[in-house]
């Protein structure tokens, strides 16, 4: 992270990893849900944008 982001910029998994290591379980597990919550959105995005049968 400080390499290639400088130490001041965070990105989401290490503020997920940061709060699983203060034991805010709760937290780090509705970021998580989030997370993974945006992922899918952008991955349904692509696959609607992108016809991948036809890039094959």
């Amino acid at each position: 992270i400080g390499v290639m982001g400088g130490q001041q910029i965070a990105s989401i998994g290490k503020i997920i990893q940061v709060q699983m290591s203060y034991l805010q379980f709760p937290a780090a597990a509705a970021q998580a849900v989030v997370l993974l919550g945006l992922v899918l959105l952008v991955i349904a995005a692509m696959t609607k944008l992108i016809d991948i049968r036809r890039e094959l």
